[in-house]
């Protein structure tokens, strides 16, 4: 018996032949059912069904007052949790196939056999405990869903926070996702794609939260020791945003933004095809948003100057050629401009 305890489930037995309704009874209880209890039409069970949780219900189908039929349908509009099995004569049958057709479980033919009707009323039990095990499966998944929202929420508010710590760095995560947007649309990528990169660049900067404040906001340029611990970002954002389900596709994107092509990136110098197409898109995109902003220890260049400098490192197999030819071809049309001017620094 499924969930090992079926004297604490209630079945209900409709009929109008006291025989044969006492005779189930009799049987159900023995079978370690002692809850079941008895109605003699469709109005009394309905009378039942009001007052107790029934998980199932017996009906013969030719009954006074109120046939089975009618009650299954009041059932199965009113109880939809309770599962019905019908009782049918040899003429009937039409009546009980016309039953199933409407919802009943199962049906049995009058004279049924006692392992007949325990055999329905072990499935019964299996089917319902595999639904509320499936509910509470969704339930969970649904719970940690909403937990997966709040936290990549939470994350986004940390990304705008650091960038919101350096007057210089001051929406450049906004700027990257939206010329990494650009980019993205441009090569043909999905939409899926499309927003998982946009997301990926608006959180590419997350580990800077552990980088100390006197680092991002130095004048001047850093001491190697300083350096070194900035290098650090990309994998400390990438360990805090893979403990979040929902944002573990972007991992890569955060990890992998500093790395080269030639393998002289960070943090892990990973060469050519080894650090993904949606990471170099990252790394382009990152690399113009930054060059042609205000820093603390350097003004911003001009468009062409920055796009020279793209060719620069792309000449010296830093970035992806491909790629930056993409981001160039934007810059040429006015949309990464439009980028920086819709944007409020």
């Amino acid at each position: 018996m499924v969930d090992g305890s079926p004297g604490n489930r209630t079945l209900l037995v409709v009929d109008d032949e006291d025989a044969v309704r006492r005779s189930l009874i009799a049987f159900l209880h023995q079978s370690g059912f002692p809850s079941a209890r008895e109605a003699r039409n469709g109005s009394e069970a309905l009378d039942v069904l009001s007052r107790e949780r029934v998980f199932l219900v017996i009906t013969d189908i030719s009954m006074p007052v109120m046939g089975g039929l009618e009650l299954l349908a009041r059932i199965r509009r009113e109880y939809p949790e309770t599962d019905v099995a019908v009782v049918t004569g040899h003429l009937e049958l039409d009546f009980a196939i016309q039953a199933i057709k409407n919802g009943a479980f199962d049906y049995f033919k009058k004279p049924f056999r006692f392992e007949e009707v325990i055999g329905t009323v072990n499935r019964v039990i299996e089917k319902q405990h595999l639904q509320r095990r499936s509910l509470e499966l969704e339930l969970l998944k649904e719970r940690r869903r909403a937990e997966d929202r709040h936290l990549k929420d939470f994350v986004l508010a940390l990304a705008k926070i650091t960038d919101m710590k350096n007057p210089y760095t001051r929406k450049h995560s906004d700027r990257t996702s939206e010329i990494s947007r650009l980019m993205a649309e441009r090569i043909g990528l999905g939409a899926d794609d499309v927003e998982r990169i946009c997301l990926g660049a608006r959180v590419h900067d997350i580990g800077k939260i552990a980088v100390p404040d006197h680092v991002l906001d130095k004048q001047g340029r850093l001491t190697e020791a300083e350096f070194d611990l900035v290098k650090e970002h990309p994998a400390r954002g990438a360990d805090l945003c893979q403990r979040v389900s929902c944002l573990m596709p972007v991992v890569p994107m955060i990890r992998w933004h500093h790395e080269n092509l030639d393998g002289s990136g960070y943090p892990d110098g990973l060469k050519g095809d080894a650090i993904p197409v949606d990471a170099r898109i990252v790394r382009i995109a990152d690399y113009w948003d930054a060059i042609t902003s205000q820093r603390s220890y350097r003004k911003p260049m001009t468009t062409d100057g920055a796009a020279r400098q793209i060719e620069y490192e792309c000449e010296w197999g830093r970035l992806d050629p491909d790629l930056a030819r993409v981001l160039l071809d934007c810059v040429g049309a006015g949309l990464v401009q439009r980028v920086r001017a819709s944007a409020t620094v």
